[in-house]
């Protein structure tokens, strides 16, 4: 594969957003308060006050425990859990009979208290089954469900059946009336922050009182009502569970949006119970500003609080001791911040909508304890029939309670800050206010006005088009709708649903000849009723057949007795060939796939010859023979190949923007057929499936997983994910990213590398009459990998950053001149420490692909002893361990190399 710096435009940036406690966002309603009063040197101490979701009232005797700590709430819901360790997190449970568990994370600090309100949802109502036969739990007046199998649960923890009646609660979360009702933090495992389009939870239990779960091998189907501030919900979202250990949310499946005349849910498969949540993960902000108090001091440990207006979420950070705060919010969003202390807080700013950081202009004011004062009265809101309609309230003054009226009288339940209904024809006209209390007096807002509009009926503005493609490859088609959303889209094929194919853009698998004259269309559906596009016509042509041929050949393996070695091939064919290695001319067993890793080498295997055969329909082609030496171990040879790890860098790049290969250079998307030559790629982009042809946003959250595809001559297997933001699609590029790999597999050539974790990406760039120059530092995760298979060598990174330079010249885009620097990069091998450093300068002869010339050196050092370098010498690149130099036999990624 020719690499090229240019792989990175329009590509890559924004720094994952570190958030207090748990990562990005997150706040899960709880409120994080200064102390009361001090608590004993070195520890810290939890207090709060624990309340009804539905009504605001104290919730006594519910048990809290953390950190081996435990407390019972009092007749006005209040715990205190003292002499706690400082830690960033501590994982705090409340439990309240009839109502779901909370589990949050929180920060303990040294001599301070940490202060939170929780409500607790109410738990449904329980309901009888029959271990033995299938069933459906639901709840009234909601179209939450879940379809329970026959014969399919065990006691929790064990593999022990359930049997006899078997009792179940199946209780509604919803996010969009009220974002602190989830029993977690808006805070994914990846540590980002995520926004919630419903949830549900499912309690399991005998005749015993012991906890069920699904047995091994059996799953659920679950549906989750819609409930989103969010006007256009996605087609499909991910599913998410409550980690019960941690309070942050862990992916596992996905649901499908499903629309009737009743509403909307998601419908997915789960195979295990507890919370589960339809999520996905955001794109964020930050918002920057400081809290004071009314004389102008700053504030210390106030908890700021953001909370969206059209999206359900809600994030949280605590004051500096500057009083100074960042907190985040999701990009090009509404969303409203304020900050609390004790039992007074701020007046709430409206922030957004925005695609960079936001600074205030002026510090939130710290109001002093007094009776209720209405600040802001909710505003008058237009809504689409069926959609939610938000309103807030801010309001100042102590320990304050609300109460939400529609043209005058109590709403059940309403008793929040903010108020989010599902708009009805029926409400066009109603006017929401709010009466705010506390034990000093109360305050009533004004009221607002609601204007509903009726839903339109889908209908199809632009219907799919005829295609045309070959075997072996794939084809898309694509309709544009109008209507209210939220819409659901159902591709069919020759009439008939197409699985999965929910989304405005459907592809197809791999195409064969049986898929030529098939007719596809879309069935697009509303609450109103549904549409049906034109049927457009595949037509498929046989692909070319072709014998096997050997396009990268086997390489030699030097390596060390005790380690393994590994050899491969790349080959075209059509059909596909298979492939069989041979060791000395004999067929090795189970050795069919395009590598071949031996076991571990003795020194029986020095000498050894290695080759493969391909073979297909068309015929067979054997490989060149590859020799295998097998070495004694030695530490020369092992820093050696240390080495030429450190100076195949270019890899490192080429993994970081590996999840952009699914765009061509300009950032437009490609079809999956044009990324992969053989094997798949799946990329989504915020959740949501990628238009051919349509250009990558800015920024975004790109994700991307292969499985052997094979892209101008690299096969990649793995996943990656790339949460960017950066300046532009051309060079240069100026911005930041956050890169995770999992398992990310690159083979190309002579060289098989895997790279494993997280990575900080940053970007600058200039440009001028005839060159354009670019930096990218990497800057891995503890605990990122790079290991070369080929080798056995794996390198777990601890500290430190690589930084790769280029100047391309902007009258052909060939590069001349490339630079990588290792900034203390801090690593270990088989439990030995090591660190690189130095810097490597090299010029390149864009006519013939050589190295004109190159400078400077990178050394490796182990327990600060200098045990090797890398350096330019003699018009090539040169190794030195331990005073004997020996030549870079391991292959650079020339640039400007042409397969």
């Amino acid at each position: 594969m020719s690499f090229s710096i240019q792989r990175l435009r329009g590509a890559l940036a924004s720094l994952c957003l570190a958030a207090f406690v748990a990562g990005c966002g997150g706040g899960g309603g709880s409120s994080t308060q200064p102390p009361a009063t001090q608590v004993p040197a070195d520890t810290g101490q939890i207090t709060g006050q624990v309340l009804s979701a539905a009504d605001a009232s104290p919730v006594a005797g519910a048990r809290i425990t953390a950190a081996g700590t435990s407390a019972v709430s009092d007749a006005q819901g209040r715990f205190s859990l003292n002499g706690l360790a400082p830690a960033d997190a501590v994982v705090l449970r409340i439990q309240a009979d009839g109502h779901l568990d909370a589990v949050l994370p929180l920060p303990v600090r040294s001599n301070l208290a940490t202060s939170i309100t929780k409500r607790l949802v109410a738990a449904g109502s329980a309901q009888t089954f029959s271990a033995t036969a299938p069933g459906t739990l639901s709840v009234a007046n909601t179209l939450a469900s879940v379809d329970l199998p026959a014969n399919g649960f065990v006691i929790d923890g064990s593999s022990t059946a359930a049997t006899g009646t078997l009792s179940a609660r199946l209780s509604v979360i919803d996010p969009a009336r009220n974002p602190g009702a989830m029993p977690g933090r808006y805070v994914a495992s990846t540590g980002r922050a995520i926004e919630s389009f419903g949830a549900i939870n499912v309690d399991l239990r005998d005749a015993a009182g012991n906890k069920l779960n699904l047995k091994a091998g059996t799953t659920a189907t679950i549906r989750i009502p819609l409930a989103s501030r969010s006007a256009t919900p996605p087609a499909t979202v991910p599913l998410f569970y409550l980690d019960e250990a941690t309070g942050q949310w862990v992916q596992e499946g996905q649901a499908t949006l499903k629309v009737t005349a009743d509403g909307s849910y998601y419908e997915g498969t789960v195979a295990h119970f507890s919370s589960w949540n339809a999520d996905m993960e955001m794109d964020t902000i930050f918002v920057h500003g400081c809290v004071v108090d009314s004389t102008g001091k700053p504030v210390t440990w106030a908890l700021v609080q953001s909370s969206g207006v059209d999206y359900s979420g809600v994030s949280y950070a605590p004051t500096d001791g500057n009083g100074k705060f960042d907190v985040a919010i999701r990009k090009n969003s509404l969303a409203e911040v304020f900050a609390s202390v004790g039992d007074r807080a701020t007046p709430t700013v409206s922030v957004g909508p925005s695609a960079t950081d936001i600074t205030l202009p002026n510090c939130l004011v710290v109001a002093d304890a007094v009776a209720p004062q209405v600040v802001s009265s909710p505003a008058d809101r237009t809504a689409v029939a069926g959609q939610y309609a938000f309103f807030r309230v801010v309001a100042t003054g102590g320990d304050l309670r609300y109460q939400w009226q529609r043209n005058g009288v109590d709403l059940p339940g309403e008793t929040y800050d903010t108020l989010s209904i599902s708009a009805r024809l029926a409400d066009d006209g109603a006017r929401y206010g709010v009466v705010v209390r506390n034990s000093v007096g109360q305050a009533a807002s004004g009221t607002a006005v609601l204007h509903v509009t009726p839903a339109v009926a889908p209908a199809i503005t632009t219907a799919p088009q005829d295609a045309s493609a070959k075997v072996g490859d794939t084809a898309s088609f694509t309709a544009t709708v109008s209507g209210s959303a939220p819409l659901a889209y159902q591709w069919q094929r020759n009439g008939v649903d197409i699985a999965g194919a929910t989304a405005a853009v459907y592809r197809t698998p791999a195409l064969t000849l049986a898929d030529n004259g098939a007719r596809f269309r879309v069935v697009v559906r509303n609450a109103l009723g549904s549409a049906t596009s034109p049927e457009a016509t595949l037509s498929v042509a046989d692909a070319t057949l072709a014998a096997p041929a050997i396009t990268s050949q086997p390489a030699a393996v030097t390596t060390n007795i005790g380690l393994t070695a590994s050899f491969l091939v790349q080959g075209t064919g059509t059909p596909v060939p298979t492939y069989q290695w041979l060791r000395n001319g004999t067929a090795i067993a189970g050795a069919t796939a395009s590598v071949y890793t031996t076991p571990v080498l003795t020194a029986a295997d020095d000498g050894a010859l290695f080759s493969v055969k391909l073979t297909n329909s068309q015929g067979e082609v054997v490989s060149n023979t590859a020799l295998l030496t097998v070495r004694p171990g030695g530490s020369d040879t092992d820093q050696a190949n240390l080495l030429r790890v450190l100076g195949a860098s270019s890899w490192w790049l080429q993994a970081m923007t590996s999840p952009l290969i699914v765009t061509d250079d300009n950032g437009v998307v490609l079809a999956g057929s044009a990324v992969c030559q053989t094997g798949s790629v799946s990329a989504t982009l915020g959740g949501a499936a990628l238009t051919v042809g349509q250009p990558l946003p800015a920024s975004g959250l790109l994700a991307t997983r292969f499985t052997d595809c094979v892209n101008d001559g690299t096969r990649y297997s793995g996943a990656g994910t790339a949460d960017y933001r950066f300046s532009g699609l051309s060079m240069p590029v100026n911005g930041s990213a956050t890169v995770t790999l999992s398992s990310l597999r690159m083979v190309d050539g002579g060289s098989d590398y895997t790279v494993d974790g997280g990575t900080s990406v940053a970007l600058s760039g200039s440009t001028d009459a005839t060159s354009v120059t670019q930096s990218v530092t990497v800057t891995p995760a503890g605990g990122a990998s790079i290991t070369n298979n080929l080798l056995s060598l794996k390198a777990t990174l601890s500290g430190g950053s690589l930084t790769i330079g280029s100047t391309t010249r902007t009258s052909d885009g060939m590069l001349t001149a490339t630079s990588v620097g290792y900034n203390s990069i801090a690593f270990t091998v088989s439990g030995t420490p090591y660190v690189a450093q130095g810097t490597l300068t090299l010029t390149f002869n864009t006519s013939t692909g050589g190295y004109t010339s190159g400078s400077g050196e990178i050394t490796l050092a182990s327990n600060g002893t200098q045990v090797g370098r890398l350096y330019f010498a003699n018009g090539s690149l040169q190794i030195e361990v331990n005073g004997r130099v020996q030549p870079f036999s391991a292959p650079l990624r020339n640039p400007n190399a042409r397969r």
